[in-house]
């Protein structure tokens, strides 16, 4: 399931992985990026899915999370960040290093 963020009280860490992903309308490939996030959450379902429009979100919510950049994509499990892929990336690219992180492989 994929969820949006409007404002910081949107998103609490719960138990289990979280994705966050960081990101700004008018930024080239952000359809495609979107696209690929929608797609992760088919690949990985144990994970919760969340977008974050940095452009409208609260600043101190990207302070929480030192977020300087868009795209940027954050994995957590129980609050742990696991994973930080800056910038825009392939999705054959991102699922291996989600792999490695959730499977070792």
């Amino acid at each position: 399931m994929i969820e949006p963020i409007i404002f910081e009280n949107d998103f609490k860490f719960e138990d289990g992985y979280q994705c966050l992903y960081f990101y700004i309308n008018d930024m080239p490939f952000h359809k495609k990026m979107i696209s690929m996030i929608e797609n992760l959450s088919i690949k990985f379902p144990m994970i919760k899915y969340y977008f974050i429009n940095a452009s409208i979100i609260e600043k101190s919510f990207l302070k929480r999370f030192d977020i300087l950049e868009v795209p940027i994509i954050l994995l957590f499990n129980n609050s742990i960040k696991l994973l930080e892929v800056k910038g825009v990336v392939l999705q054959s690219s991102i699922k291996h290093q989600f792999n490695n992180v959730l499977y070792g492989r």
